[in-house]
């Protein structure tokens, strides 16, 4: 049996958010990212923060800062090396 799913913050989404790549004609999977990862990548990478002070925004720990970035940047390379289009998914 699976632990309930904790709840960290994240900035709140409309709808998922979809990002395909430019070059038409090639079908990739969609590659799908949680919001929990792309919200940890986007403070960590885009805003400059240290993993500490993300963990203490999203009001959890630093180590799973550091798995959130790991899934999160594997799946967004293989995103883009295999042009698939990556999906932002809410829930």
């Amino acid at each position: 049996m699976s632990r309930s799913r904790i709840k960290r913050n994240c900035r709140d989404l409309e709808n998922d958010i979809r990002y395909s790549s430019l070059r038409r004609g090639k079908s990739g999977e969609a590659v799908i990212i949680e919001i929990e990862e792309f919200e940890a990548m986007r403070l960590c990478d885009y805003e400059g923060k240290n993993q500490i002070e993300t963990a203490e925004i999203m009001d959890t720990s630093r180590g799973t800062v550091q798995r959130l970035l790991t899934a999160a940047r594997k799946k967004m390379l293989h995103a883009i090396l295999t042009d698939s289009c990556m999906v932002i998914k809410k829930d």
